[in-house]
């Protein structure tokens, strides 16, 4: 006996076989395409790289050679208009002794309809001196082991570096991530989180994401603007904030002069810091303005939030 079929049945079973047709017609196909080239240089080539999408890696070693893979990967209905795509991103690579550029431009690889996924990977080495310039509009950069001079625009992009020398990033959307740096940096983000650990002097700017930085080696000078700042063991330097909580931790051997500011929230702290005369605001017992020294007063912190709280603490 065969099962009556409604019409709510009837209509489920030809909702299903549509969204098989249409998953089947319309399922990616990937093609990859990998170009790659090495470079003999001196030991410390100036090394750039421009990139749209994808994501960038830079390691130093210990070589004198620039060898560069990028790996250009789509993925669309099928498997040669794939490749029609990826053959149209255009890579160009030149170097010499002194000198190696790397640029990959996928500008005329987008169809008209959009409908595909297109992203390029480039896997560089570099000699651990090179001075490394890298321009990246969408993804992700990772660099470390450089001792030359890092420059790195990104745009929307997630940065990390690690075990480098001098070290300059901005980034407008994308985060942050920088550790055991040893002779200087800046970084300049705008929308995201910025993390720095173990860092030598620099300093940090951020519109509107927190900045967390911790175990510095010299004075680090931060700017906020619309979220917290979280600082530990740092020996000095100056913080500014505009609308965000401002937290010091200071680092046990910490010897300076400190002096805590915010108008109109709260300073606060477990070290013994000399209330300034400047009164509290009113109805409040708050504290808006303190200073200290902590042993002989060798180094300087100063800090500034607007509209914020400021804690300062010693372990």
């Amino acid at each position: 006996m065969n099962p009556r079929i409604t019409p709510s049945l009837r209509f489920l079973l030809l909702t299903a076989a549509i969204l098989t047709v249409s998953f089947v017609n319309t399922a990616a196909q990937t093609y990859k395409r990998t170009v790659e080239r090495t470079f003999l240089t001196n030991e410390t080539p100036a090394v750039s790289i421009d990139a749209m999408y994808g994501t960038v890696t830079v390691k130093g070693v210990d070589s004198r050679t620039v060898r560069v893979a990028v790996t250009v990967t789509v993925g669309t209905v099928t498997t040669a208009e794939a490749r029609r795509i990826a053959e149209k991103v255009e890579i160009a690579m030149d170097g010499s002794d002194d000198a190696v550029d790397v640029t990959v431009d996928p500008e005329d690889a987008t169809p008209e309809d959009g409908r595909q996924s297109l992203e390029t990977n480039i896997e560089v080495s570099v000699p651990r001196n090179a001075e490394l310039e890298i321009d990246h509009r969408f993804g992700k950069i990772l660099v470390r082991d450089i001792g030359g001079s890092v420059d790195i625009d990104g745009k929307y992009c997630s940065v990390f570096v690690s075990r480098c020398a001098r070290v300059d990033v901005s980034s407008g959307f994308g985060g942050v991530v920088v550790n055991a740096l040893t002779i200087g940096f800046r970084i300049q983000c705008r929308n995201s989180t910025v993390t720095a650990t173990g860092i030598p002097e620099g300093e940090i700017s951020n519109e509107f994401g927190p900045i967390h930085v911790s175990d510095a080696s010299g004075n680090v000078n931060i700017r906020g603007k619309m979220a917290d700042i979280n600082a530990k063991n740092i020996p000095g330097g100056r913080i500014e904030n505009q609308y965000g909580k401002t937290v010091v931790q200071l680092p046990e051997d910490f010897d300076g002069v400190v002096k805590a500011k915010s108008d109109p929230g709260q300073v606060h702290g477990n070290i013994p810091l000399r209330v300034l005369e400047t009164p509290p605001a009113p109805g409040t017992g708050k504290l808006r303005q303190m200073e200290g020294r902590v042993g002989k007063g060798k180094d300087s912190l100063i800090i500034v939030n607007e509209n914020g709280s400021v804690s300062i603490n010693m372990k």
